[in-house]
């Protein structure tokens, strides 16, 4: 019968290290470490004790921490843009700025591109996705604009 394995989230893990650090420093601080006496350094102590914590971090954290960044797509006309959609992967999307879009696919102020008042930028962005197959997710807040291929 196999056994079932607990997952522990990366955050929990690394918060775990963070305050497994501290007591040791604290302990080292006081002379009372394992393996430590009164003279030693914290630092000294942490160098000698960060092989443990690699191999800790290494087990407990699995695969990366954080996945790459999506990478941001030339978009000096819809031709370059065009080629750059053809790049993208299925694992990740790529992304154009706000500004890039409008200048592209709008004619309305930065404000109000693909607001709620431009259907006319909306209409010719979703043409252009439609087109050639991708998937566009607008984030204002952040400024982009994100084209995905794969599933929708």
């Amino acid at each position: 019968m196999a056994q079932s394995r607990r997952c522990i989230p990366v955050a929990t893990v690394k918060t775990r290290m963070f305050y497994a650090r501290k007591k040791l420093a604290q302990l080292v601080g006081r002379g009372r470490g394992i393996g430590c006496g009164p003279g030693i350094a914290v630092d000294e102590f942490m160098e000698r004790q960060m092989p443990i914590f690699d191999t800790l971090k290494s087990i407990f954290a699995g695969a990366a921490a954080e996945p790459p960044s999506p990478p941001e797509l030339d978009s000096t006309s819809e031709a370059t843009l065009s080629q750059s959609l053809g790049r993208l992967s299925l694992a990740g999307p790529g992304w154009i700025t706000m500004q890039e879009a409008r200048r592209l696919f709008s004619p309305m102020d930065d404000h109000y591109a693909f607001g709620e008042t431009d259907d006319q930028g909306r209409d010719n962005l979703a043409r252009f996705a439609k087109q050639h197959d991708v998937r566009v997710d607008i984030m204002p807040t952040e400024g982009r604009i994100y084209f995905s291929r794969g599933a929708r």
